[in-house]
């Protein structure tokens, strides 16, 4: 798999680690958690837990967050690290994969390591994602083997209607195509935050993690939710990497993800941290 530099990616960081940048192109809330949010004490004596196959406690804390069995539930190294564990246990080398343009820069240098072809569709006209849900419906060309869209998307930020959602999930089943959905803003929408796109017999995949909404890119703590087979595999897949899972990390994340009380609070302050930087940003504008 020849895997390339991720152009942005690199950049972003050589950026963000210079001395005297105020770095304004950060994907994540930075700042607002204290170490004493996590009870670290409390947690720390659980580094020495097993954890081969991603902490229990944890699969089963995203599981209740969204409704599904821990069986359904693959913990990873950020949303990023979902998304490739993901694609390499289901992407073969020359399949055909519809890709959102413009699209999170490692989906393409993913999809190019793993040796897809990749259809980019634009989505940024007048159609947006309808756009996707046409190509889909096309019979022009080969089936798309796999579909990858974010909610909300990456970079506009636009929501995708949970109507299109559901219809690209059904033409995907219809095909054998498997629908990726990358949610990791999802929890900005504050709203009317919708569900995940996940759906109970179906060939979807979503993906997400404690980064964005929450601050806690450090912990590494990201999961895909999906058909349990798929799940599986992609585990086996981790072992080619990572062998096992860190505790510590996943052991707070599992404590984070179990505390709905807290997560409510947290998810307020960030509320209003992004209020307050959307005024600056208007009026810097």
């Amino acid at each position: 798999m020849p895997f390339g530099p991720v152009p942005f990616m690199r950049w972003a960081k050589e950026v963000y680690e210079a001395d005297g940048i105020h770095f304004l192109a950060g994907s994540g809330i930075y700042g607002l958690l204290e170490e004493a949010d996590l009870d670290l004490d409390r947690i720390a004596p659980r580094v020495w837990l097993k954890n081969s196959f991603g902490l229990p406690a944890l699969r089963k804390a995203i599981a209740a967050r969204h409704g599904v069995r821990p069986e359904q539930v693959l913990t990873a190294e950020g949303a990023s690290g979902a998304n490739f564990l993901i694609l390499a246990a289901w992407i073969r080398p020359g399949d055909p994969v519809l890709l959102e343009e413009p699209y999170y820069d490692s989906f393409g240098t993913l999809l190019a390591g793993l040796q897809a072809r990749i259809v980019r569709v634009p989505v940024d006209g007048d159609a947006g994602h309808e756009a996707i849900l046409e190509a889909v419906r096309s019979r022009r060309g080969a089936r798309p083997r796999a579909v990858i869209v974010t909610n909300p998307h990456n970079p506009t930020g636009r929501p995708l209607a949970d109507s299109l959602l559901r219809s690209l999930a059904e033409r995907c089943a219809e095909t054998g195509a498997l629908l990726l959905v990358d949610e990791a803003y999802r929890d900005f929408l504050f709203e009317e935050t919708p569900g995940t796109a996940y759906r109970e017999g179906m060939p979807v995949v979503s993906t997400a993690s404690l980064t964005k909404g929450f601050g806690l890119g450090v912990l590494r703590i990201g999961w895909a939710i999906g058909p349990e087979e798929l799940i599986d595999r992609a585990i086996r897949i981790h072992d080619n990497f990572g062998v096992v899972h860190p505790a510590l990390t996943e052991a707070i994340g599992a404590a984070i993800l179990s505390d709905a009380g807290r997560l409510a609070g947290w998810r307020e302050r960030v509320r209003a941290r992004v209020a307050a930087n959307r005024e600056h940003l208007a009026r810097f504008l």
